[in-house]
């Protein structure tokens, strides 16, 4: 019973590995012949066969110009936070004493206090 059950299942390996492959190949064959049955109207780019002077094109015009201000302002908003941590950790470094005062906990220690 068990013989019987494993060949009717490497059967129906064998014939579902067979469809798929049959499939695959066939794949590139259906998309060509989609492209080529699309007509030439669907494939045309409407801002890029259109008059340069239109709304269509100053619209775009205007809205790459304000994706790339928001792009410009997020990236400057970025610089200018490393920028300040950099001098911030700077300002908190240089106020810091060196290795011959008192350790850094105590340096802590009594900036706290100072703070209180």
């Amino acid at each position: 019973m068990k013989r019987v059950k494993n060949s009717a299942r490497q059967s129906c390996n064998q014939a579902s590995a067979e469809l798929h492959s049959i499939s695959m190949l066939k794949l590139p064959a259906l998309a060509a012949v989609m492209l080529v049955s699309v007509p030439q109207s669907a494939l045309a780019c409407a801002t890029c066969y259109g008059a340069s002077d239109s709304d269509l094109a100053r619209g775009m015009n205007w809205g790459i110009l304000s994706l790339l201000f928001v792009v410009i302002v997020v990236l400057s908003g970025i610089g200018s936070f490393f920028v300040y941590v950099a001098k911030r950790s700077a300002a908190v470094g240089a106020s810091r004493p060196l290795a011959d005062g008192p350790t850094s906990v105590e340096a802590d220690a009594e900036l706290l206090d100072t703070l209180k």
